[in-house]
């Protein structure tokens, strides 16, 4: 029986599945999971971690482990697309008018402004100490894990369900899959056209892996 859980986290919509003979009791703990996570992780949180982080420069910051790990799924990401995906992006997004969560921003910032901006840092411009799990930040250089951030919550969500059975989680387009269904087919999972949202516009059939659909229409 597929069991399913619904809600609100990091700015947007959640849902994870577990299939298994009954409610699984740790479905009901996802959202306590993203709840921890995010006051770790989000930008938009005065006394999170990463804002506290984000305040310190020039000086060796010990950090959590969950701040460590997923400091180093950004990093990943930065060196598999060349520095395109880099969380040192905060600065310029901010200045362009992403400076509060999508469901608060006023509906004429959906389309943030234009501007020339300087490029980015790199994560190899930080100081980090693996053995003292520490991390420098440069004057100059805040962060801002985004979709790093969500992409890693979906895997470990998944892994901590898929001791129950066969598990997605959907953290906001960030999905993340343990293996095929209990039958052995794959998860079907569809692309929604952003002009037609009860249209899709792509089927993919899925087993053990990993797929971003993200945008910002489902955000409010």
């Amino acid at each position: 029986m597929l069991h399913r859980l619904e809600f609100h986290a990091m700015g947007c919509e959640m849902l994870a599945l577990v299939e298994h003979e009954s409610v699984p009791a740790r479905l009901a703990s996802v959202p306590l999971w993203f709840e921890e996570w995010e006051q770790v992780l989000s930008r938009f949180r005065y006394d999170s971690e990463l804002t506290c982080l984000n305040r310190i420069h020039d000086r060796p910051v010990h950090v959590s482990e969950i701040l460590w790990n997923v400091l180093q799924a950004a990093r990943q990401a930065e060196r598999l697309t060349d520095g395109l995906v880099t969380p040192t992006l905060l600065d310029a997004i901010v200045e362009a008018g992403y400076d509060r969560p999508f469901d608060v921003l006023p509906h004429q910032a959906e389309y943030l402004a234009d501007s020339v901006l300087a490029a980015p840092r790199s994560l190899t411009a930080l100081t980090v100490n693996n053995a003292a799990r520490t991390v420098t930040l440069p004057t100059g250089t805040t962060l801002d894990f985004g979709g790093s951030a969500k992409g890693w919550a979906a895997h470990e969500a998944m892994k901590r369900l898929q001791t129950e059975g066969p598990a997605l989680v959907n953290a906001g387009g960030d999905i993340a899959i343990s293996g095929p269904c209990a039958d052995g087919s794959p998860w079907p999972i569809g692309g929604t056209d952003p002009f037609q949202p009860r249209e899709e516009i792509e089927r993919l059939f899925l087993n053990a892996c990993g797929v971003a659909t993200s945008g910002k229409d489902r955000r409010r």
